[in-house]
């Protein structure tokens, strides 16, 4: 099963939606906690949440918190 395809690049569809931020929302701070998405695991999914994390508008959030993430001495790795 592939989390995304071409027509349907979002968890419901060809737009961002509430659902594809909850679940990049969840893998983001899983990251911070220091738990990586098993790429070679999950190809699919890893593939989706790069998409997903090149959304202008989340790319631009998870920017603006990075000071935050290091102040608090959370993993601060690329996501990808």
């Amino acid at each position: 099963n592939n989390v995304a395809t071409a027509a349907r690049p979002f968890v419901t569809g060809s737009s961002l939606s509430v659902a594809a931020l909850a679940v990049a929302s969840k893998l983001i701070t899983l990251h911070y906690a220091g738990f990586a998405l098993d790429r070679g695991r999950y190809p699919a999914l890893a593939a989706w949440f790069d998409h997903v994390l090149r959304v202008p508008e989340l790319d631009a959030a998870v920017q603006a918190e990075k000071p935050l993430v290091q102040q608090m001495g959370l993993n601060d790795t690329p996501l990808f």
